[in-house]
This record gives structure tokens, C-alpha cells and sequence, in this order.
């Protein structure tokens, strides 16, 4: 038990690092700033007017420090605040409190960290109780601790993660009740669905996906579905409180509020949608499948699809209900089509990370999925060998795809991608996240003043970038007023990734002739730098640009 211990222990602390490496590396993506000030915001003034759109878990963990230890000042403009306007007050506070906005993200991601870490331990235990065997614990643990997915969205102020760890949390624990009930392990569902109602509002889908789970438990089990309605009634209950609790109890109307802002802002906030060169608002139904495909390390879907396929599972009731909860959760997320990258089903990976797991049991096991421990009879030597070879193999490729995405996880796609850069786009691939890289680059080639496009909420300026603004995305405030002059001596084109693809463009094709060109440089692996100095086409095509965005 200590070896395995501190397996997870290690895998933890190789997860961690990954992840300090992003946090120090990653600019701040689109939301980060309205995150921040939002969860300082319900410190400061108990109201929870801004960024209604996500509960408030994970923002008020990231600014608990903050506001106890170091309080920043916090006085939006009165006509911003009355109007939430949460994108202008974000970068005032973190680009303007006096602070580097380096000192104020930085911690706050660290914490949100934490959620990464809980699920490459949490998932090696469950997988160990699983199966019964410390190998499957470290396979589907080291399937989490280099998964380039989980990394990115750990390391960012994003509640996708702290939504993976609560629904794992809540699989795990209603499993743990399922499979011997308890008082205390009732009461953990509940609190810890509660958890993921309030870190976000995609929580709400779990709902009528464990009353489906419940009645194969109860199929499986021949169990009356009516014993069933006193534990439902508390682990509800439970999970009620830990929610007015988040909203500090007399606030608690403002999840209800939440929740019908995310049900009907598509009525007044079209939505747009990046996927193999199409943008459209209405989403596809192959989009999260084919993120899980393309962006989750090949090493580990392998590993999940033999385990899959040679392990047959003798499904107890318990895990009945996990496997028709997980599957009709995954379901309502597809139909859902909200496709702003795979950050959307992150919860989802964790469970295929206990499938990849499965497979590294001893060949002979009756069954990985149902932790009887019954075994077959005894198999030859050289097959266990071969298995394990064969898993040890796997889990070095998946290693590798962890430390090679390092430290931009975010853009990570495997071997199997078509054109990665047009395969997939927002979090997927550009999210802003790429400035400093940019800063950095500017400083060793020294170009002056250049062109820039980039789809993102952070200031060029707060970076020290000299810029001309090219239409983009996602700017606050008026653009900067420099100007690339006529016979600049050099004329540099920065592009995001997402400016190319055009997802918040109109038309889409704005940028597409880039493809033509060939880039000298790209940064962060999101955005692309061309030399244009001699080319006096390209150069019109950028004064038109300019012209526009005015």
C-alpha cells in the first residue's frame, strides 16, 4: 500500500510540474480576467453580479488568498458595475490595480492546479478499488498525470477543471455508497455533488442522467426503485446546501439566475463554431467525439479501446449505474453542441482513463469493471510479459505526449489530427494565451512597430507590444493608436491562429490567403508571424486591414 502511495504520489507531483511550467509560460486566455475579478468581486461586496454565466466555486477559491492576505483596491466604475460589465472591470483589475497581472494570475492558477492533481490521485484509487490491482491504479493515473488536456485547463482560470474533479468526486463516491452504503458515504455524494453544481452549470445534465443510473442500478440489482427515494432526497438536500452555501446563503437566487442565463443566451448571444474549416452556430453532433480522437493522447485511447475490448466486464450494479450515468452525461453534452473545444467533456476523460487502466490487469482476469477479483485460470508466463511490455510502451508514449506539449498544453493534438492548425479552434487551440510568447520574440528580432490580429481580451500594450490592431476579437476598449508607418523598414504580421480560422470574423475568410504564405516564426503554437517587408501585395492587403479595424 505505501509503494502505491507514493506512485500516485510521484505522478501527482510529475502532473504539478507540467503545470507550473503552463502557468508560467501561458499569457491570460480570453476569460481569465472577468474570472478573476469576479471571484474578488463576491469577496469584496457579497453580490454576485458578474460572470453570472459559471457558478462561483472554483473563482472564489482562486481570490480567497488574495483577498485575505493581499487585498487589491476594488472600485469599478459605477455605470460598469451597474450594467456587469465583467470583460472592462476584469482588465482594470488585472492590469490595472497596481499589481503585474503575473502576481494576481499566477497563485490563482496554482490553485486551480489542485483540481488536476485530485484527479490523477482520485483516479488511480478508484481504479485500484476497481479492479483490485495497483498496476491499473498507476496505468489510469498516469493516463491523467500526462494528458496535455487536463494540464491546460488545470493551469488556467477555467471551471472545467474543478468540473472534472467534482463529477469524478460524485461518480466515485455514490459508486463507493452503491457498492456498501453507509450514512458517511451518502453524505459524500451529496456534498460532493454539490461541489459540481456549483462549479458549473453543465452539472444540471447529471440530473436526469443518475436517475437513468439509478434505475440500471436497481435493473441490475432487482432492487425496488422506491428504496431508492430517501437516499435521492438527501444526497439533493446535501448538495442544495453546499450550493447556498457557495452563494453565501442569502445570495443563492443567483444560481437560478445563472442557470437560466446559460439556458437562454443563445436567444440573444449567437454562438459561433469552429470545426475542419466551417464556422456556423449550430454546433455538430461529431465535434466532442472527434476532440476526444484527435486531442487525447493516442497512447491512451489505445490503451482504453484493448481494455475495452479485451476485458469483459461483469457489470455489478454499482457500476451499472456509473457506466449509464457517465454515458447519458456524455450524451447531453453532444446534443448540447455548445463546441467551444474539448474543455466541455473534460469531465468525461477521467473515465476513459479508468478504461485504459483496465487493460493492465493480469491477462486472466474475469473482471476489471466489477472488482470481484475472480480470475481464470492461470495464464502462460510470456503473455503477461508481452501485456506488460505492451502497457509499459503505451504508457511511455503517453508520457511523451505530456513533456513534448510542454509548456503550451493547450494546443496539443496527437498523431492522428488532420492539419491540426484547421482541425479544431477556440480553447482547442488559440485562446489569447500566446502575448508573452509574442513579447519575447519581439525582443530578440527588434521590428518596431508591427501588424497584429488576435483573438483575446488581454491588453497588447500591458505586455509592452508595440502594434498596429488588424481586426480580430475579443478587444476591450478602444485599440491602441500606433500606427505601422509606410516605409517601415520591416512589416511583421502576428496572427492568432484563431484570426486565420475566422470563427469570430465576419466574413470567416478574412485571413485565409495566409495560407499561401509561409510563416518565420510560430509562438506558443498559436500564433504565426510573417515577414511581409518585401512583399508589396501583401503589404496593400495589410493597409486595407488596418483601414478596416478603424
Amino acid at each position: 500500500m505505501i509503494r502505491f502511495r507514493i506512485g500516485l504520489a510521484v505522478l501527482a507531483a510529475l502532473f504539478a510540474v507540467q503545470g507550473e511550467r503552463a502557468v508560467v509560460a501561458n499569457g491570460p486566455t480570453f476569460d481569465e480576467a472577468a474570472h478573476y475579478a469576479a471571484g474578488y468581486s463576491y469577496w469584496h461586496t457579497g453580490d454576485f453580479r458578474l460572470n453570472v454565466e459559471d457558478p462561483p466555486l472554483a473563482k472564489l477559491l482562486w481570490t480567497l488568498p488574495q483577498f485575505h492576505f493581499d487585498p487589491i483596491p476594488f472600485a469599478p466604475d459605477a455605470t460598469e458595475w451597474n450594467e456587469s460589465r465583467e470583460w472592462g472591470i476584469g482588465n482594470r483589475v488585472l492590469f490595472e490595480s497596481g499589481r503585474n497581472w503575473e502576481s494576481l494570475l499566477r497563485p490563482a492558477r496554482r490553485i486551480n492546479l489542485l483540481f488536476g492533481v485530485g484527479v490523477v490521485l482520485l483516479v488511480g484509487i478508484w481504479s485500484r478499488q476497481l479492479t483490485g490491482e495497483r498496476r491499473c491504479g498507476f496505468v489510469a493515473s498516469a493516463c491523467a498525470a500526462f494528458d496535455p488536456n487536463l494540464v491546460a485547463h488545470s493551469a488556467i482560470l477555467s471551471t472545467d477543471a474543478a468540473m472534472t474533479f467534482a463529477t469524478l468526486l460524485t461518480m466515485f463516491t455514490a459508486w463507493r455508497y452503491l457498492s456498501g452504503p453507509t450514512t458517511g458515504r451518502l453524505n459524500a455524494t451529496g456534498i460532493a455533488f454539490g461541489l459540481a453544481l456549483g462549479a458549473k452549470f453543465s452539472a444540471v445534465a447529471l440530473v436526469p442522467a443518475m436517475l437513468v443510473g439509478l434505475l440500471a442500478f436497481a435493473a441490475k440489482g432487482r432492487t425496488k426503485p422506491h428504496s431508492l427515494i430517501g437516499p435521492v432526497v438527501r444526497v439533493v438536500t446535501l448538495a442544495l446546501i453546499v450550493v447556498a452555501l457557495l452563494y453565501f446563503v442569502m445570495r443563492l437566487p443567483a444560481w437560478g439566475s445563472g442557470l437560466k442565463y446559460q439556458l437562454v443566451r443563445e436567444n440573444f448571444n449567437s454562438a459561433s463554431y469552429y470545426f475542419r474549416g466551417d464556422v456556423r452556430s449550430a454546433g455538430w453532433l461529431l465535434y466532442f467525439p472527434a476532440a476526444i480522437l484527435w486531442k487525447v493522447p493516442l497512447g491512451t485511447l489505445v490503451l482504453a479501446g484493448v481494455g475495452l475490448l479485451f476485458r469483459r466486464p461483469r457489470f455489478d450494479p454499482a457500476t451499472a449505474f456509473v457506466v449509464a450515468t457517465v454515458s447519458l452525461f456524455f450524451l447531453a453534452l453532444i446534443l448540447a453542441k455548445v463546441n467551444l473545444g474539448i474543455r466541455i467533456v473534460l469531465p468525461i476523460l477521467p473515465f476513459v482513463y479508468l478504461m485504459a487502466g483496465r487493460f493492465a490487469a493480469p491477462v486472466g482476469q474475469a473482471s476489471c469493471l466489477s472488482g470481484s477479483g475472480d480470475r481464470q485460470d492461470a495464464c502462460p508466463t510470456w503473455m503477461l510479459r508481452v501485456q506488460m511490455i505492451f502497457v509499459a510502451a503505451l504508457v511511455a508514449w503517453i508520457a511523451w505526449a505530456g513533456i513534448s506539449s510542454s509548456p503550451f498544453p493547450l494546443v496539443y493534438f496527437n498523431e492522428t489530427a488532420p492539419d491540426p492548425p484547421h482541425a479544431l479552434g477556440d480553447s482547442n487551440l488559440d485562446w489569447g494565451q500566446g502575448l508573452p510568447a509574442l513579447k519575447e520574440y519581439l525582443d530578440r528580432e527588434q521590428p518596431g512597430t508591427i501588424c497584429l490580429s488576435y483573438c483575446g481580451t488581454a491588453p497588447p500594450e500591458a505586455f509592452g507590444i508595440r502594434c498596429e490592431l488588424l481586426p480580430g476579437y475579443g478587444r476591450i476598449g478602444p485599440p491602441t493608436g500606433e500606427r505601422v508607418p509606410e516605409n517601415a523598414p520591416r512589416v511583421l504580421l502576428a496572427i492568432g491562429v484563431g484570426s486565420i480560422q475566422g470563427t469570430y470574423l465576419n466574413p470567416p475568410d478574412m485571413y485565409r490567403w495566409l495560407d499561401a504564405y509561409t510563416p518565420v516564426a510560430r509562438l506558443a503554437g498559436c500564433i504565426r508571424v510573417y515577414d511581409f517587408t518585401d512583399d508589396p501585395v501583401a503589404r496593400a492587403r495589410l493597409r486595407g486591414l488596418a483601414g478596416a479595424s478603424q
